[in-house]
């Protein structure tokens, strides 16, 4: 199941200019299993990376290239048989042609091996291997050239998606204590703690996924913009708009706001978040500080 909706929507973010990402690729790109379910979309929290990937689950099994292509290189305990599985389990890296290159992980033990794949060919089958608590396929688009990550939403076909991301709550992290920011209540704070956000999207009620895009504005100053387009790779540091992951994330997975700057007395917070689909969800927060900085 795709997080990409149909067009764009009032409010939304345009899709459009998603795909224009992929100018380059003129191939059209299937999904690389059939049935999928998305358990793990690009740019979570990995408590000290980003997930470079998507994680999706099918009751078939089979896992098929998202466009034809070649497989530039592989690792399958089956051939390999006195190693250990690295952390992708068995993989393939296959290469799409115009610069980008497709990651299939956790596959099956296989020992055939073939290097050309046409689109409906199938690739391998979907496994527990290397560090997977549960038999899924995890893939990840690759542009070597540019050494990022890309978002595979911005490539795949669309589903249906009508369900917006949803604020949970909002936190202050004071030593190892979270502590909850509700209306009507005064919060006596001794230095600018970063603001921690819970938000969760999900497709059909049963997953809990993360958003693709992110804003969040403190007394009508923007304190965070992050877009989860794509993930570079610099002096082997993973970066979201420049940001690593300890600056978008804590170590549960919230949403991490560092630039906050309180005001004395009445504060008020707005957040938006976008799913890929567009689908918007918008809340706003006032709550009352009594600044005791020193």
């Amino acid at each position: 199941m795709n997080r990409q909706g149909e067009g764009n929507r009032p409010g939304g973010l345009s899709i459009a200019a998603g795909m224009a990402i992929l100018a380059l690729a003129t191939a059209s790109f299937r999904w690389p299993v059939d049935n999928a379910t998305v358990t793990s979309t690009f740019g979570e929290s990995r408590w000290d990376h980003f997930h470079d990937g998507m994680d999706v689950i099918s009751p078939d099994l089979k896992i098929f290239p998202v466009t034809s292509g070649r497989v530039v290189y592989h690792w399958n305990r089956a051939h390999f048989p006195l190693d250990r599985y690295p952390g992708m389990g068995n993989f393939k890296v296959v290469d799409h042609g115009k610069g980008l290159f497709g990651i299939y992980g956790h596959l099956d033990d296989d020992p055939s091996f073939k290097t050309a794949f046409a689109q409906g060919d199938v690739l391998g089958v979907m496994g527990n291997t290397g560090h997977s608590m549960a038999r899924h396929l995890h893939f990840t688009l690759l542009k070597l050239k540019e050494g990022a990550s890309l978002n595979p939403l911005t490539v795949l076909p669309p589903v249906k998606d009508e369900r917006p991301p949803v604020h949970k709550g909002t936190y202050l992290r004071i030593g190892d204590t979270y502590v909850p920011i509700r209306g009507k209540v005064n919060y006596r704070l001794t230095r600018h703690y970063p603001l921690l956000l819970e938000i969760a999207d999900t497709v059909s009620g049963r997953e809990r996924l993360g958003v693709y895009k992110l804003t969040v504005e403190l007394n009508g100053r923007k304190v965070l913009d992050a877009e989860f387009k794509e993930i570079c790779s610099r002096k082997n540091v993973l970066t979201v708009m420049g940001k690593e992951a300890e600056d978008l994330f804590d170590e549960k997975g919230h949403y991490r706001v560092a630039g906050a700057r309180y005001v004395e007395g009445e504060n008020r917070l707005k957040v938006t978040a976008f799913d890929f689909a567009g689908n918007k969800m918008e809340s706003e927060l006032a709550f009352m500080v009594n600044l005791d900085l020193k």
